[in-house]
């Protein structure tokens, strides 16, 4: 399993789901109401993977108390994360070396299964 073939397409709370297509590509139950957070269940693509995460972020309205779906979110209308302290963005579709990275270069963490342990570690390394 390679951590770059996987792309962010819902974050929950603490928990980042990937799929290995396009977040585009991906579905789940209510994923066309706003807000998310309220509404939206988990990917219905069979091969998704998630990873919890802490740090210093806003998700999308939690700046500007703005409601938008999933679907609004991956079209790129909103990035899924933002890091007030650095000012910047991951925006859906992102890899999950890409997401390990930027959580980790904003002062957050991630946290996996031991099984998922060396998924985590090869993007954590990847040259990306």
């Amino acid at each position: 399993m390679n951590p770059n073939d996987y792309h962010l397409c819902l974050i929950k709370e603490d928990r980042a789901f990937f799929a290995p297509v396009p977040a585009y590509d991906v579905w789940g139950d209510d994923w066309d109401d706003a807000p998310y957070w309220c509404n939206a269940g988990a990917p219905y693509h069979d091969d998704t993977i998630s990873v919890l995460f802490d740090g210093a972020f806003y998700l999308p309205g939690e700046d500007d108390n703005k409601h938008f779906s999933v679907q609004q979110i991956n079209a790129l209308i909103r990035p899924w994360l933002y890091s007030p302290d650095n000012q910047t963005w991951l925006y859906a579709n992102a890899t999950l070396t890409q997401f390990v990275k930027y959580v980790c270069a904003n002062g957050g963490a991630i946290y996996t299964r031991i099984t998922d342990a060396d998924l985590a570690l090869a993007a954590l390394t990847s040259q990306e």
